[in-house]
């Protein structure tokens, strides 16, 4: 017979052994096999699931997805970046007045800014923080398509509420519609409407999806120059900063238009 305090003491170290082998299972080890507890039921877990595997998208803490809650310009633009493979950059001059260095997205804004796929809601600002509208993650995503904006329809409206789309938006939205990358929510397009995170990754997957855009998309680009532009630094100090960098061409030449309009040549021989 084994002694009572025995048997206590191999319950106990059974229940030890259970738990820790719980606690070591990898994330993906849950009953379900999704990445997040919370998009069994959205329509968008499929593209969800393929975009993070790719490390495209991360959720939102403590497996939570949150598919239905809005994202912020910040955010889509964050999403398009890695989507295409847009490297963050964290350049001297800030885009917009209300992209500061300190936000953690100014490293994300900014390339995407240069590139013109980020676009303002003016010349100078960006509203990061604001809700991205549908029609505005149109604009973006053809910018980043390189899509030739489509003509507006002379015949009957794609959309009921086409009315309601903004002139310079609508091309793009035309656009995408034809690609079948972004459509309209029935007979509607609800331009003004916020972009949830369900929709977004909806969107990001058709661009995987289509044939041939994931292959350029992952595809090494070809070498080109890449110049640099010197800025409020020393010849030494900019080299150390090029060396740390892709940039693969230093030319120390400046030129400036005085008063006089008389070019002058600024030039280091060093």
């Amino acid at each position: 017979m084994i002694p009572t305090s025995s048997v206590g003491r191999t319950l106990v170290s059974t229940a030890l052994l259970i738990a820790i082998l719980l606690c070591t299972q990898p994330v993906w080890a849950d009953k379900s096999g999704l990445p997040f507890n919370d998009i069994s039921r959205s329509y968008a877990k499929d593209a969800i699931v393929r975009l993070s595997k790719l490390n495209l998208i991360d959720g939102t803490g403590n497996r939570r997805f949150e598919p239905t809650k809005a994202i912020t310009r910040a955010e889509f633009i964050t999403m398009m970046d890695r989507l295409f493979g847009i490297e963050p950059v964290t350049s001297a001059i800030p885009s917009f007045s209300d992209v500061s260095k300190k936000d953690w997205f100014y490293r994300w804004v900014q390339p995407s800014a240069q590139l013109g796929v980020a676009r303002g809601t003016s010349s100078s600002k960006f509203e990061p923080n604001r809700n991205v509208t549908r029609q505005d993650a149109a604009v973006m995503l053809a910018a980043a398509l390189k899509q030739q904006a489509a003509a507006a329809a002379t015949g009957k409206p794609v959309y009921q509420d086409q009315s309601q789309i903004s002139s310079t938006a609508l091309p793009s939205v035309l656009q995408l519609q034809k690609l079948a990358v972004m459509q309209g929510d029935g007979t509607k397009f609800r331009p003004a409407a916020a972009i949830t995170r369900q929709e977004a990754a909806v969107f990001m997957d058709r661009v995987l999806q289509h044939q041939g855009w994931a292959d350029q998309i992952r595809s090494s680009p070809a070498s080109r120059i890449q110049l640099g532009w010197q800025y409020a630094s020393t010849t030494a100090q900019y080299e150390q900063q090029i060396l740390q960098s892709n940039v693969n061409t230093l030319s120390p030449r400046w030129f400036y238009l005085d008063k006089s309009e008389t070019v002058k040549s600024t030039v280091d021989p060093a």
